[in-house]
């Protein structure tokens, strides 16, 4: 009985080859968008071995051989920052529980160096970057002794005319009392809305033709 017309072609040696080259280099491209999508980098941007190994351990179960390739990460820093992303995730829960209960006990009022001081009292010892970052991360940043301050600024919309700029910051002159020019310095009363200016009239004293002695 003759064979139908619908049986697969039997492929040889080379053929084979290439639908196997082919069907890898399909799997590393779309490897490489999931990797490249995760990564949404801005121009310029740079990103961390930290946060190349998070991406590569979400991705990796699907394409467990070529995320290192694709995120350019060395196996070594791959492991070393696996094993501390692991710590993280098992340590910082009790860490920040336990900042949780200092910032509580002290109304609010402790800031992170204090915060890393009474931890150690508790015999947890934790760098204060670390404190900082996890009282960030955790909106437990002191607020109560913050200050806002505002930089200075003289524009106060279009009044009146606009003088000419004569000088054109040309500061030569040829005698005496030529050029004067002005300055006003900004002074902050603490806990007050109030604002003190100091007007200070300058003579410019520079004599090209008659120095000073």
């Amino acid at each position: 009985m003759p064979k139908g017309t619908n049986e697969p072609k039997k492929l040889d040696k080379s053929e084979r080859e290439e639908l196997i080259e082919l069907r890898e280099r399909n799997q590393y491209l779309e490897a490489e968008l999931l990797y490249l999508k995760k990564l949404m980098l801005a121009p310029g941007e740079k990103i961390s071995n930290k946060e190349k190994t998070k991406i590569v351990l979400e991705l990796r179960q699907n394409h467990p051989k070529i995320m290192l390739k694709i995120a350019k990460l060395p196996r070594l820093s791959f492991y070393e920052w696996e094993e501390k992303l692991h710590q993280m995730d098992t340590e910082e829960p009790e860490v920040v529980g336990e900042i949780k209960e200092i910032i509580s006990e002290s109304r609010g009022t402790y800031e992170y160096r204090r915060a890393t001081i009474a931890l150690r009292k508790k015999g947890i010892v934790v760098n204060h970057k670390k404190v900082l970052r996890l009282m960030r991360e955790n909106n437990l940043l002191c607020k109560k002794f913050q200050r806002r301050s505002r930089g200075y600024s003289s524009f106060k919309g279009e009044v009146g005319n606009i003088a000419d700029n004569v000088l054109d910051r040309n500061f030569e002159v040829n005698k005496p009392n030529e050029l004067w020019v002005s300055d006003v310095t900004e002074f902050k009363i603490h806990n007050s809305e109030i604002r003190l200016y100091l007007f200070s009239l300058w003579i410019y004293l520079i004599v090209k033709l008659f120095p000073l002695a």
